[in-house]
């Protein structure tokens, strides 16, 4: 499932997060209780994550159009936006939940 979500195979190494476990755990429950099979679930993660990169990186760019100040000589895109959307995080979280549950 987690490559299906657009995420690096990670192989061996120890780079999932709880919340990534989490997530993982909790598709591999739909499957276990026979809500979805598995290619099913493969397509929702990779559906999902698709569309979901894509939405970040609509937003990251509108962010970026509305700085009203251009950013300082040298500084990336990251250095920008990260403060922007650090911000914005938990509001846009909840509206995206808010417009998918509609």
């Amino acid at each position: 499932f987690w490559r299906a979500m657009g995420f690096a195979d990670i192989g061996q190494a120890k780079a999932l997060t709880e919340a990534d476990v989490l997530a993982l755990r909790r598709l591999a429950g739909l499957v276990e209780a026979g809500l979805l099979s598995e290619p099913m679930a493969i397509q929702v993660a990779r559906s999902t994550g698709q569309t979901t990169a894509r939405l970040a990186e609509w937003q990251i760019d509108s962010f970026l159009e509305g700085l009203t100040e251009p950013p300082e000589p040298g500084m990336t895109r990251t250095e920008v936006t990260y403060p922007l959307v650090e911000l914005l995080l938990p509001e846009l979280q909840e509206f995206l939940v808010y417009v998918w549950r509609r």
